[in-house]
């Protein structure tokens, strides 16, 4: 396996990842926290606020992001 083993190809930030099967579609979903250092606004903008990304696999092999 390589590193990273998933990259977020919106903000580039993808964090603090949680990998859950759903059970009705039959994937592994990862949510993660999408920080942004370029974000504007109060001094934690960047971490505080930023919506969750979510990527899913139907084949364990590669992820699709769903944002």
């Amino acid at each position: 396996m390589s590193a990273p083993l998933f990259r977020d190809p919106i903000f580039d930030g993808a964090a603090d990842p949680v990998v859950v099967w759903n059970r009705s579609e039959q994937t592994w979903w990862m949510i993660y926290t999408n920080r942004r250092a370029t974000a504007g606004g109060p001094k934690f903008a960047w971490v505080h606020g930023t919506d969750l990304g979510v990527a899913s696999s139907a084949n364990n092999q590669s992820a699709i992001a769903n944002n």
